[in-house]
């Protein structure tokens, strides 16, 4: 809970992602009054979502928003990028995500007038109207915790993030080939262990990924017809599933035996890796004996 001037409370944020190409994040938020005897509006809001000195999104409300005792939700969408959205997958490990939003803006507070509307000479408002700002100096804090999970499911997953990597290289959706489903079905699922800061779990979807292709192990490329070509493919795929195969089993023989080897960035490695090398093997010809349709009509 944080409080505002004025005795307004904010309390309980929950957040959902929205849009793909723009994506937003929907914040709601319970606010009410603890004076039943004043009027309050809450106008020229602006939430800041932190990580400490790090701000994730930012946006302002033009709405007047009137506060009662009994509460009320107050909903405010924040236009927030890919990257930020990463950084907060990427760098804020656990079982939650802790972030912080800072509240700006002004209460307005209506004091009812002591004289009846019929004594008052000239007729004025019923109501005498006080202003008090907050922010700066004198901002308002609510602490932001979302599990994992939901921060995936709520957030995450409709804002598209793994439909793209940073460099925005497409990846296939399941309709590209026939034969493809299992492979982007492990592809989406490394997406959410990610998220969830499974990584030995992230190198064995990758792996199953590279595995559920048409023609896998050893003839996803067959159809290339250069023969240098498709011999390059074959032995960087071979290298990539074997290093995803050691990173998804515990170690035998290192320092620490019985320790997973994959680390945050080698999961990271993985997880951008399959995704580039699945949107790649989308443009080359099938393995012969696979149907096929146009990929390029297929790729988001």
């Amino acid at each position: 809970m944080a409080g505002t001037p004025g005795r307004v409370e904010f309390a309980n944020p929950r957040v959902t992602g929205t849009g793909v190409v723009v994506p937003r994040v929907q914040l709601t938020v319970e606010v009410r009054k603890f004076d039943d005897g004043v009027q309050v509006v809450l106008d020229r809001l602006r939430v800041s979502i932190l990580d400490q000195d790090e701000l994730i999104a930012s946006a302002a409300s033009t709405l007047f928003t009137e506060v009662t005792t009994q509460g009320g939700d107050l909903t405010i969408e924040i236009p927030v990028s890919h990257s930020a959205l990463a950084y907060v997958t990427d760098r804020l490990l656990g079982h939650k995500v802790n972030l912080v939003l800072r509240w700006a803006g002004v209460v307005a507070i209506g004091h009812p007038r002591a004289v009846p509307a019929a004594q008052r000479r000239p007729p004025q408002p019923e109501f005498a109207w006080q202003n008090l700002s907050f922010g700066g100096d004198e901002s308002v804090d609510l602490p932001l915790q979302v599990s994992r999970s939901d921060w995936f499911k709520e957030v995450l997953e409709p804002v598209g993030f793994g439909e793209f990597v940073w460099a925005e290289i497409a990846i296939p959706s399941a309709e590209l080939r026939a034969g493809w489903t299992a492979a982007v079905d492990h592809l989406r699922k490394a997406d959410e262990l990610y998220a969830k800061g499974d990584d030995p779990e992230v190198l064995a979807r990758c792996y199953s990924a590279l595995q559920a292709l048409p023609g896998a192990p050893s003839d996803i490329v067959s159809g290339v017809a250069n023969r240098a070509k498709r011999g390059a493919l074959d032995d960087l795929l071979r290298k990539v599933t074997r290093l995803y195969h050691l990173g998804r089993h515990p170690d035998r023989l290192g320092d620490e035996p019985g320790a997973y080897p994959a680390g945050r960035m080698e999961a990271l490695f993985a997880l951008n890796m399959t995704k580039v090398v699945l949107a790649y093997l989308s443009d080359l010809p099938p393995p012969p004996d696979s149907s096929s349709s146009d990929p390029a009509a297929s790729i988001k």
